[in-house]
Order: structure tokens, then C-alpha cells, then sequence
């Protein structure tokens, strides 16, 4: 769970830390109805301009999809899908040296 103290909610949270932090790229993944506004905030930053990313759904959860899923740029079946796709960012993001 991402929560930064004082923060009310998500979306709240996702918001102080991409202010903090100012990341060039971002992925949130949620997996409950709770996570619809964090998927919002990291959407407008992105419409925005501020960083590049994905808003990821997993639906692990039988109130992911109708009440997250118009939420989120992706939606995932399964933790283990989560597992596959995080495999292939990690994968990219650690390139071997010449």
C-alpha cells in the first residue's frame, strides 16, 4: 500500500510522492476500487506533460473491473500476468554494459 503520512487517500499519496520525487517515468498498479484516483492522478500527470507511465489494473479482485478497470490504461487477469509483465520491464530497465 502506498501512503504517505497525513495522506487521506491514494490518490493523495501518489500526488506528494510524484511532487517529491519528480520521476521521468511511473507505473501504478492496483488491484481494488481504492486505487481509481491514484490512477487518475498518474493520468493527468502524464495529459500534463510531467512524466511518461501506465495506470495497471490487476484484476485480482471481482470489483476490479467495472468500478477500476475505465480508470486504468491497462488491465492485467492475474497476479500472475503482474509477475510476467514486471518481469519484462525489469528485463528492459537492466541493459548489459558494451
Amino acid at each position: 500500500e502506498l501512503r504517505a503520512p497525513g495522506a487521506p487517500a491514494k490518490a493523495e499519496s501518489l500526488r506528494a510522492l510524484l511532487d517529491a520525487v519528480r520521476p521521468a517515468t511511473a507505473f501504478m498498479l492496483g488491484d481494488d476500487r481504492h486505487d481509481a484516483g491514484a490512477f487518475d492522478v498518474l493520468r493527468a500527470a502524464r495529459a500534463a506533460g510531467e512524466l511518461s507511465g501506465l495506470a495497471i489494473a490487476v484484476a485480482g479482485h471481482a470489483d476490479v473491473l467495472p468500478d477500476v478497470a475505465p480508470h486504468a490504461d491497462l488491465v492485467l487477469g492475474s497476479a500472475a500476468e503482474t509477475a510476467t509483465f514486471l518481469r519484462g520491464v525489469a528485463r528492459r530497465a537492466v541493459r548489459p554494459g558494451p
